[in-house]
């Protein structure tokens, strides 16, 4: 069975500190997809902004990576509902036919629960690539998403402990 996933940006940035790059994400996916909005804002900072450059190499590499723009305007209740990014991740999703989307805000995890996608997270890819015995431990992983400043609360960092048995 293939496994496919679309990520929206502070997943995919979140990943990036992690992790070095988006790789890995070889190993537990036949295809990673990003939307044309979602390249925009990892782009907006610029050459010299995070995350830029480990996001072009993997795009420059091919299969799995994949960037798309979406043939159909999104739905105007989804862009009222949600920042640019998310709702075209989930309107990329649909339109691909693509079941899972790797979204880190609520607002948007529930939308795309609402619109029948399932739904994982940054942490949620770590844990996949933990499970499948591509990294020893999230724990380090973590805290270089918080060198990068990325936000995580201690209650789910907690949790992600946790299921990582660590």
């Amino acid at each position: 069975m293939s496994t496919a996933i679309v990520l929206n940006t502070s997943p995919t940035l979140a990943l990036i500190a992690a992790l070095g790059s988006l790789e890995l994400l070889a190993q537990i996916y036949d295809r990673v997809v990003f939307s044309d909005t979602v390249a925009q804002e990892i782009h907006q900072a610029g050459q010299q902004g995070f995350g830029v450059q480990a996001f072009d190499q993997a795009l420059q590499k091919g299969p799995p990576f994949e960037q798309h723009g979406l043939s159909q305007p999104m739905a105007t209740w989804l862009t009222a509902a949600l920042d640019a990014g998310e709702a075209s991740v989930i309107s990329l999703a649909h339109e691909l036919k693509i079941p899972l989307v790797c979204i880190d805000e609520l607002a948007g995890r529930r939308v795309a629960r609402l619109n029948g996608l399932q739904v994982t997270g940054s942490l949620g890819v770590l844990l996949k690539l933990k499970a499948q015995n591509h990294i020893l431990a999230i724990a380090p992983c973590v805290t270089r998403m918080r060198a990068q400043g990325i936000w995580l609360s201690a209650e789910l960092h907690s949790q992600a402990l946790a299921l990582a048995n660590e």
